[in-house]
C-alpha cells in the first residue's frame, strides 16, 4: 500500500455511515451518521459516468441499471469494520456525494479494503 498511496491515485475522502435507527411517528428517519474509526478514508475516486447508459426508448429492468452504475473503490488501508457498515445496510460518501454499497472485502493480507458501491436512480 505505501506504493500505492505515492502514487497519488487516492485523491478522494471516503466516510461511511449507518441508518441513525431513529423513528418519527412510525416512519424510519432518512438520517445517517458517521461511524467512527471509518471517516476521512484516502481512497480511489469513482468514476463520474460509469456504463453506457441507456437511450429514452429502451427498457431496462432494476438489476441492469444498478450493473451499469456500480464501480470499485479501493481504501488507503485494511478496514474490516466498514463490511459491518455494509451488512447494517449504510452507505459511503465520496466527496460529499452518498453512495449505496453493494459489497465490502479485504485482500488476503489484510493490507487494503476494496468497496463496490453504486448510485442507483429509480
Amino acid at each position: 500500500m505505501p506504493i500505492v498511496r505515492a502514487s497519488g491515485l487516492l485523491v478522494s475522502t471516503a466516510t461511511f455511515q449507518v441508518p441513525d435507527g431513529l423513528t418519527d411517528g412510525g416512519f424510519v428517519s432518512p438520517n445517517y451518521v458517521d461511524v467512527v474509526g471509518l471517516v476521512g478514508i484516502a481512497c480511489t475516486a469513482p468514476p463520474m459516468n460509469v456504463g453506457v447508459g441507456f437511450s429514452a426508448d429502451e427498457k431496462k429492468t432494476q438489476e441492469e441499471r444498478e450493473a451499469d452504475q456500480s464501480f470499485h473503490i479501493l481504501l488507503d488501508s485494511f478496514y474490516p469494520s466498514a463490511n459491518d457498515v455494509w451488512r447494517d445496510e449504510g452507505r459511503v460518501v465520496i466527496d460529499g456525494i452518498p453512495y449505496d454499497l453493494v459489497g465490502v472485502e479485504g485482500d488476503s493480507q489484510s493490507q487494503m479494503t476494496r468497496v463496490r458501491a453504486c448510485n442507483a436512480t429509480i
